[in-house]
């Protein structure tokens, strides 16, 4: 496996990031963000040009950094301007690695390949995150100890969701389900059209909650959009059946996943409504019930996986594949032709 990297990536939620020194793992590398005075966020390698030190253990001086171990210090372009030591002559070449990155909806976004390449106009539209007035999100942050493809797989695949998710999203409508593929610009949606049914218990839920008892069979949708390198986008709802779906309910959501090694991902989520804007104990409830099938059942399967394919290539191993696997299984083709075209232009 590898990572792709001329891609956009989730570095960090907005408020994570502030005057204090924070390190996250992406890629494999070490990296340090923080605020200048300014609140303009800065991404630099986390390790000190002398001896190698973490610098996310020194501290901030105005906007440079300064090292925990013998006080070189490094301002926002990644350049050393000062050396208490000795003749306090800045080695040549204590200069750190910096990163391209954006803050929009909220997000931290980080490019880790060619920074001439870095084009803002590539982060996928999550504008529904950044309309108060329209959308209300429920966001949240894990760990995840599974390759960051597996996890696509599984926001690409609605099959597994009457087994995983047996006692939350789960529904009888799900296993009649079709998926059709669609791509629009470089995203590729897979859209689960379901037949009508009783809805699963989450949105039972929500339908109570918000417009009272079910009043029957209910149509379901669940659209799933990947765009490179690993930001999938999920449009799901109900509606009474054969009403439009602006007569039902529909939650926007994204689930942003970013490598932080081979075997693990770093995954921000968040779940945006348009209704009952006001209630903060939705908010609690609905975290509640996103983080326990995101912890409780995908993590737990997903880890599994990887604990048993380790890192064995995934058609190498030959998988059967089912109907339903059409989304996951173009998005991984796509994927595929992305990180050899990356790899020949390195090589």
């Amino acid at each position: 496996m590898s990572f792709l990297k001329n891609a956009w990536y989730a570095a960090a939620w907005s408020e994570e990031v502030g005057r204090n020194l924070l390190r996250r793992v992406i890629m494999d590398q070490a990296i340090l963000f923080y605020r200048k005075e300014d609140g303009t966020a800065v991404a630099l390698t986390n390790r000190c040009a002398h001896r190698f030190a973490p610098l996310h253990l020194g501290k901030l001086e105005g906007d440079t950094v300064s090292c925990p171990y013998h006080g070189l210090r490094y301002d926002a372009s990644g350049k050393c301007v000062f050396n208490p030591n000795g003749n306090q002559i800045v080695p040549t070449g204590a200069r750190l690695g910096t990163y391209p990155l954006v803050e929009r909806y909220g997000v931290l976004w980080i490019w880790t390949g060619d920074a001439s390449r870095a084009d803002a106009a590539a982060i996928p539209d999550l504008g529904y995150l950044n309309e108060p007035t329209r959308y209300r999100p429920v966001k949240g942050f894990i760990e995840v100890r599974a390759n960051y493809r597996y996890i696509i797989d599984n926001l690409m695949d609605g099959a597994h969701v009457g087994t995983v998710h047996h006692d939350t999203l789960a529904c009888e409508s799900f296993t009649r389900a079709k998926a059709e593929v669609q791509v629009e610009g470089d995203t590729i949606w897979s859209r689960l059209i379901c037949p009508p049914g009783h809805p699963g218990a989450i949105w039972e839920q929500i339908w109570t909650t918000e417009r009272g008892p079910v009043p029957g069979p209910m149509d379901h949708w669940a659209d799933s959009g990947w765009s490179p390198g690993a930001a999938v986008r999920q449009v799901t709802g109900i509606t009474p059946v054969g009403q439009p779906r602006e007569q039902g309910i529909t939650t926007l959501n994204c689930h942003l996943l970013t490598p932080e090694t081979e075997q693990t991902t770093h995954y921000f989520w968040a779940i945006c409504r348009d209704f009952q804007m006001d209630n903060a104990t939705l908010d609690e409830q609905m975290k509640i019930g996103a983080t326990y099938a995101f912890v409780e059942q995908d993590e737990r399967m997903l880890s599994a996986i990887q604990e048993t394919v380790g890192n064995q290539d995934f058609w190498g191993l030959k998988p059967c594949l089912m109907a339903d696997d059409i989304g996951a299984v173009r998005v991984r083709r796509q994927m595929d032709q992305l990180l050899k075209a990356e790899s020949d232009v390195q090589s």
